[in-house]
Parts: structure tokens; C-alpha cells; sequence
């Protein structure tokens, strides 16, 4: 019996050794989470038409097709774009909620979130803002009452930041409104501001409230904001002022003030802040119906990313794919091609031609006016004629008309050669030769939409009619 105690006795020991031994057993330390694959999504909402009378914004389709261009270039993965009617409180809050659920949410990963269209400040109801108000965007079913309260239609700047708090990715915000500092354009048609501040129907606000499901404190994220929230945006014919230099800054390395090949978020942001004001210039020169301030500061957050490069928080090894873009003038101009007017033939209908060949072509044109001819090269532009008068519903042939024993002929880089047509109400001013590298900005902002306006209909003082363009291959 007394054996029996001692074997029962040792068993005892030996189960507490065993559950002394697991309770102090050291966990195996946890590895770092690695994404292997990390992708960029982008999410484009742009509202420059609006359902309940509120003034619409011109220059928001324009900021869609550049920002598009930009993302091109960025190597984005995917882009999901709501646009005007489109635009509406439940369908971005569809969006969001499917990216928050999707397998894309998550770490190492990049979700974009671009806003073009009028910005709103409303009484802050939750107590969270220091001067008392909220910051809000203008979607397209915003609607006022008889009271001007707010009864539909507008992203809180507290739900905006409850949804991004439940995506786990790296967030980059981008905002081209007024009021956008913190948002997590008197009267003037280029103010992208709903005017006043407004309070929000206590319906509407518990609707809101609703979705309000998670305000921890954001990370990993960069907003880079047109205004600070007392300040009022500009829109233009071109677009936003603040979107223009956003992607004149990344695209053609033109914030990249101290010239290292890296442009840091300060970088940006202070050339932001300086080519805002000098579109908004350029601009006002060019065109007497329009008048631009450009007296709003970019601001973008937090502090501690200002040092970071733009290929760091967009991804990209470099910035120097700019070889593989197309230059932002002969962008431009291809944008704004049009046959309406002005009307450009090859003749023989050839459009391969061997190095040396001459080439003629007809023109026609529906109104009076001066013609420039532009020869776009692989590295260069060349103002082939300048402010030739010509009249209307008469058939030119280029350039025997116009130029005595003068040929145009098929010259190396090897490839596609692009001619431009310029019809002009008056002369215009441009330098002969024109480099690719567009270091004459004003030029570029000369001929963009709303100065040069793509022979818009109705606007009568528009100085540029109309561009047609040819297009041809020079082979050995």
C-alpha cells in the first residue's frame, strides 16, 4: 500500500512539472506581415453636374480624363469611376463597403480615393472640430429644404473617416474642392464651394450616424488637399487649378525643385502652391470672360510624410517613364482635334511614305481665319507656317499654296509624324521650334480647353476655332 502512495505521489509531481513547464513555455515570436504582391486601386468620383440646382462645375470632366492619365501613367491596377448622376451618397458608399470587404484590403496595399466637385461646411453636430464646423462633399444628389438644411447627398467628413479607418491598405486621399483640409470650389462660376454653412436635418443626420461604425485614429495614409478649410478652390475651363499642377508636378517631374530626380510631398506641395497662381494668371490673360485668383494654399498631411518621395507612397522604383509619355502639349492638342471646321487630307490617300518622300495634303475650312501648321517629331515640334490667312469653304493644298518652292518631306525618327492645324480668329504668337520637354508651361496652358476652347459653340470670343491633325509613318 505504501508503494501504491509513493507511484501516486510522483504522478502528482510529475502532472504539475508539466503544467509549471507549458505555463512558462516561451510563444515563438511572430513574423512581420509581408506583402509579396502589393497592388493600387483607385477610386474617381467627379460631380460637376448637380441634381437640385446647385451651380455646376465646367471643368470637372476635364480633371477625370487628366487624373485618368495620371493613374496611367502610375501603373494603377484597377480604377472604379462615378461620375455625375453616378455620383451619389449610396453608390460611394457601395463602393467603399465592397473595397472594405474585398481581398485588396489589406497591409502593404495601396487604395486611392480622388474627389473633383464642389465642397460644403456644415455645423459640426459631434463635437469633434475645433472651429465648430464640419467639412463635407457635394455629391450629386445634394438638396437643400426651404430652410436650408441639408436633406441628402453629402460624404461627412466623419463618415469619410469611419470607412477609411476600416481599410487596412495604405490611403492616399486627393481633393480638389474648398474646404478640404480636414475633409478625410461670393459668385464666381470657378468657385468650387456651395456657398454658406449649413445644417444638416436631423433625419439625414441619423442616416449618417448609422454608418459611422469605426473612428479610430487613421494610418498609414497621405491626403493631399487643394485648400485649407477656410479657403475656396478654383475650377477652370481646363480643370481644377490645384489637379493641373498636382499632375504637372508628378507627370513631367516639374516639382522637382532642387532637380535630385525625387520629388518629396514638401516638393509638391510647394510647387502646388506656386503654379496654382500662375495658371490662374495665365489664364485670366488669356481670356477676358474668365478671372482666377489662384489665392488658395495646398495642404497636405500629415507632418511626417513631407520628407517621403511621391515613388515611395504611389509605389513606383522612378520617375522617369517620362520618355513613354505622351508630352503634355501634344496631349493637349490631341484632345482637342476636332473635324468640325477645319479638315485635313492626305493626298493619294498614302499614309506610309519612305524617308525623302514629299507629302502634300488639302485643307479646308468651314470659317476665315489663320493657319499655323505644327509638325510634331520624336523629340521636338517644329511650327512649320505660321498665321497663313485663309478663307472659308476654299480648297489649300500644303504647302504649294502657301509656301514657293518650299517642301514638307518625310524625315527621320522613323515611326508615326503628327501635323497640326491651327485655325485662329486672329495671329497667334508661338515660338518656331518648341521642345517636348515643355519648358514653356504658359504655352501648354495657351492651348488647353477653356483658352483655346476646342472651337466651343458657345463661346463667341473663343480666339482658336478649331485643330485637325494627319497622321503618317516615315520608314527607311
Amino acid at each position: 500500500m505504501r508503494a501504491l502512495y509513493i507511484i501516486l505521489a510522483l504522478f502528482i509531481i510529475g502532472c504539475t512539472s508539466n503544467r509549471i513547464e507549458r505555463k512558462f513555455h516561451t510563444p515563438k515570436p511572430q513574423t512581420n506581415y509581408i506583402n509579396h504582391n502589393p497592388r493600387s486601386d483607385a477610386f474617381i468620383v467627379g460631380v460637376g453636374e448637380y441634381k437640385n440646382n446647385i451651380r455646376p462645375l465646367d471643368g470637372v470632366k476635364e480633371d477625370l480624363v487628366n487624373i485618368k492619365r495620371l493613374f496611367k501613367y502610375l501603373n494603377i491596377n484597377s480604377v472604379t469611376t462615378l461620375k455625375n448622376n453616378k455620383a451619389t451618397l449610396k453608390n460611394i458608399r457601395e463602393v467603399f463597403t465592397n473595397y472594405i470587404h474585398s481581398s485588396k484590403n489589406r497591409k502593404g496595399n495601396r487604395f486611392i480615393f480622388y474627389y473633383s466637385g464642389h465642397g460644403v461646411q456644415v455645423t459640426d453636430e459631434s463635437g469633434d472640430e475645433k472651429d465648430k464646423k464640419d467639412e463635407a462633399t457635394a455629391l450629386y444628389d445634394i438638396d437643400l429644404n426651404d430652410k436650408d438644411f441639408i436633406t441628402q447627398g453629402i460624404l461627412l467628413d466623419d463618415e469619410l473617416h469611419s470607412l477609411l479607418a476600416q481599410i487596412e491598405s495604405n490611403k492616399i486621399i486627393i481633393f480638389d474642392k474648398c474646404h478640404s483640409g480636414s475633409s478625410h470650389r461670393g459668385y464666381n462660376p470657378f468657385i468650387k464651394s456651395v456657398n454658406g454653412e449649413y445644417k444638416l436635418l436631423p433625419k439625414f443626420l441619423k442616416n449618417i450616424n448609422k454608418h459611422i461604425k469605426n473612428m479610430n485614429k487613421l494610418k498609414n495614409y497621405v491626403i493631399f488637399s487643394a485648400t485649407k478649410d477656410d479657403q475656396e478652390a478654383e475650377d477652370s475651363p481646363i480643370g481644377g487649378l490645384f489637379t493641373n499642377s498636382f499632375i504637372d508636378g508628378i507627370l513631367y517631374k516639374k516639382a522637382d525643385i532642387n532637380q535630385d530626380n525625387k520629388i518629396t510631398v514638401a516638393e509638391l506641395e510647394k510647387f502646388c502652391g506656386k503654379n496654382i497662381s500662375t495658371l490662374a494668371v495665365n489664364i485670366s490673360k488669356k481670356n477676358s470672360n474668365i478671372s482666377l485668383k489662384g489665392a488658395f494654399d495646398p495642404y497636405f498631411i500629415p507632418k511626417k510624410v513631407k520628407n517621403k518621395t511621391i515613388s515611395s507612397i504611389f509605389n513606383i522604383e522612378s520617375l522617369k517613364k517620362e520618355s513613354k509619355l505622351k508630352p503634355l502639349l501634344e496631349s493637349t492638342l490631341d484632345s482637342l482635334v476636332s473635324d468640325d471646321i477645319i479638315t485635313l487630307t492626305l493626298i493619294g490617300g498614302k499614309t506610309i511614305f519612305k524617308e525623302h518622300d514629299r507629302i502634300r495634303f488639302e485643307i479646308t475650312s468651314t470659317k476665315n481665319g489663320y493657319l499655323n501648321i505644327f509638325i510634331a517629331y520624336k523629340d521636338s515640334y517644329k511650327l512649320f507656317m505660321k498665321n497663313q490667312k485663309i478663307k472659308a469653304d476654299k480648297l489649300y493644298t500644303f504647302p504649294t499654296d502657301f509656301m514657293t518652292n518650299k517642301y514638307l518631306i518625310a524625315k527621320r525618327p522613323f515611326g508615326e509624324t503628327k501635323i497640326y492645324a491651327l485655325l485662329s480668329k486672329t495671329p497667334l504668337s508661338i515660338k518656331r521650334n518648341l521642345s517636348k520637354k515643355e519648358d514653356d508651361l504658359s504655352l501648354t496652358n495657351y492651348f488647353r480647353k477653356g483658352i483655346m476652347i476646342k472651337a466651343k459653340k458657345q463661346d463667341k470670343k473663343a480666339n482658336i476655332l478649331s485643330i485637325g491633325q494627319i497622321k503618317f509613318k516615315v520608314f527607311r
